[in-house]
């Protein structure tokens, strides 16, 4: 029993680290009298992504740009930004990070924003003031697949047998039979009552038949008595 609870608790603690471990960590510098400052993490990635500043971590704010050095910790990847430091104090010090994933839930691009592109004279040097930095993850998306039957993008052109003679002389004939019974049959639906009416007229001025001829045999008038 001990043995399977010390097995049990070995494989629980393998997810729990293989869970931990999936999740990665950025650490953000800023520059401060020439050298980076570690200013602060972005942890929880890709599942709760947070902002947790690092105490007394305040950097310069020159005339110029403002720039901040992004590290992976779990890749040792190093990322180099900057904006104009009128658009961060504009902003009230309110920043965004932008966190590409790809496919396999990895980091492999950081983009740095301002929350504003107004623009805030700095007249002297002077210090960052805290941040208030927002943290969006994008996705990789699939791109569009292909459609069975498109080649390329485009739809591949269907081809059709071409008809033989034969067929096309009796598709041919066939169609002139159909539009000629289709025009006698609307003649006659359309005049029915004219041919009608014509017959009548036909039989009735018909010429009678001739009456027939006295035969030459026949008996003659008889001559009257003295």
């Amino acid at each position: 029993m001990v043995q399977q609870s010390l097995v049990i608790l070995s494989l629980v603690l393998c997810f729990i680290t293989s869970a931990i471990s999936a999740d990665e960590m950025l650490s953000v510098y800023h520059k401060r009298g020439g050298d980076y400052l570690k200013r602060g993490d972005i942890i929880d990635i890709p599942y709760a992504p947070k902002y947790v500043p690092t105490e007394h971590s305040k950097g310069d704010l020159l005339q110029g740009l403002y720039q901040i050095k992004i590290k992976n910790d779990k890749t040792g990847h190093v990322t180099l930004s900057s904006i104009p430091s009128c658009h961060l104090k504009a902003s009230n010090f309110t920043d965004q990070f932008r966190i590409h994933l790809d496919h396999q839930q990895r980091i492999y691009h950081v983009d740095y924003y301002a929350d504003s592109f107004d623009c805030q004279s700095i007249t002297e040097n002077g210090e960052t003031e805290p941040f208030t930095s927002d943290i969006q993850i994008i996705k990789a998306v699939d791109g569009a697949k292909p459609v069975l039957g498109q080649v390329n993008g485009k739809q591949k052109p269907q081809t059709t047998a071409k008809p033989t003679r034969q067929r096309q002389a009796a598709d041919t004939e066939g169609e002139g039979r159909d539009e000629e019974d289709e025009e006698e049959k609307t003649f006659f639906q359309k005049y029915w009552y004219l041919l009608l009416a014509g017959a009548f007229m036909l039989m009735s001025n018909a010429v009678a038949p001739p009456e027939p001829a006295q035969q030459g045999g026949g008996r003659g008038t008889q001559a009257p008595r003295r």
